[in-house]
Order: C-alpha cells, then structure tokens, then sequence
C-alpha cells in the first residue's frame, strides 16, 4: 500500500476540538466508538473492510511543515498546540471487528481509546466524504436514427441510485451534451439511454461514465 498524507483530511472543528483537548490539560482516557446508520444500498447488511487502510493511515499520521504553516496562517490556533502537532503521533488503542465480518449498523464498527486530544482526531478519519463530479458528456447520434424520434436518459452512480434524468430528448438535438452540478458519492456510474423508436417500440444501450473527484 502506497503511503499518503491524509494528517488534513478532516473538518476544521475536529483541530479546534483538538486545541481544546490540549489546553485544559486533562490527561483521562476518552473512548469513541465509530459506526454506521444504515446499510449500502438498502441491503440487510455489510461488510466490515479497510482495516489495513486504517492501520496504515494511523501509523503515518504526521502533522508536516507545510501542515503547521498553514494552521497558523488562521491565527486560530497557539504556538505551544503548533509544537505539540510537530512530534504527534497516537498512542491510544483501536478494538475492531475483524476483517471480513458480517456487520448491521447497529454495533460498533470500531473503538478508540485513549487521550481526548488524539482519540477525538483520530476517529474523524472517514468523516470526510470524498465527492466527485461529472463532466461534459456527449452522447452521439444512433445508428439507425432515421426509426429514432427521442430518448430518455438517466445517469446513476455505481450503487445504481439515480443522479439526474433526461426524458424527451428530440433526436435532432443529437450529438446531446449532458451535465449535472450535483455530487456524487461513487467514481463510475452508468448512462442509460432508451431510444424510442417511431413504431412505439424503444430500446436502450448502457454506457459507462468515470466521474472526476471534487
């Protein structure tokens, strides 16, 4: 697995918290426990993956130079909690389901526990979800349009939930651009279009889209 910095990846409160944590000088064990509130996709359950990504997202959590610099830069933020982000490391404990496992959403997921200033930042990990949008998409002419009179179109993620939909295209209006503003939560979805033919009839073609991260 590739090392990357996520130290940044997460809201700004969890670093105000984290301050707060800090300057009060209380040393007790915290514990946080880390869930979910529904199953994907409308399923009767999931499966509890990503613990090396975790392990190995703790393990080189460092707060860089260039890191410190820029939370500076807010004057939120003390020099003596700056120092300490500089040597950070955590030296708390994570109890988790093991790898693999069946879960429902309503045992905990995973369990942190140890000094309010690290547990509280740890667990933010996943909070920040990772959105993406579409770009331009041009959806070109059928063969055999002169039977072709519209089409309908809809764009899904890939969990098969509809992101926005087309209906009545006129056949002239082709080569067809397609847009949307809207997030979405996957990197690929699929395109649908059914051509409705002047006989009353229709058919419909799949076409795969790769979605650009925000």
């Amino acid at each position: 697995m590739s090392t990357s910095n996520l130290t940044m990846l997460t809201d700004l409160y969890e670093m105000t918290m984290m301050q707060g944590y800090f300057k009060s000088g209380v040393q007790e064990t915290v514990v946080f426990d880390a869930f979910y509130r529904s199953n994907p996709s409308g399923g009767g359950y999931a499966i509890c993956a990503g613990l090396d990504q975790i392990i190995d997202y703790i393990q080189n959590l460092r707060f860089s130079e260039e890191d410190i610099s820029y939370l500076r830069s807010l004057h939120i933020f003390d020099e003596d909690f700056l120092s300490y982000l500089k040597d950070f490391s955590f030296s708390g404990d994570i109890y988790a389901i093991p790898e693999g496992s069946i879960i429902s959403q309503t045992p905990e997921a995973g369990t942190s526990v140890g000094a309010g200033s690290q547990v509280s930042f740890v667990v933010s990990l996943g909070k920040k979800e990772i959105l993406y949008r579409m770009e331009d998409y041009i959806i070109e002419e059928p063969q055999g349009s002169e039977m072709v009179i519209s089409a309908n179109i809809s764009l899904a993620d890939a969990n098969g939930k509809e992101i926005a939909r087309w209906d009545g295209v006129p056949i002239s209006s082709f080569p067809y651009k397609i847009s949307t503003n809207k997030d979405i939560t996957t990197s690929t979805g699929t395109i649908s279009i059914e051509w409705v033919l002047d006989d009353g009839d229709s058919h419909t073609q799949d076409e795969s889209v790769q979605f650009v991260q925000k």
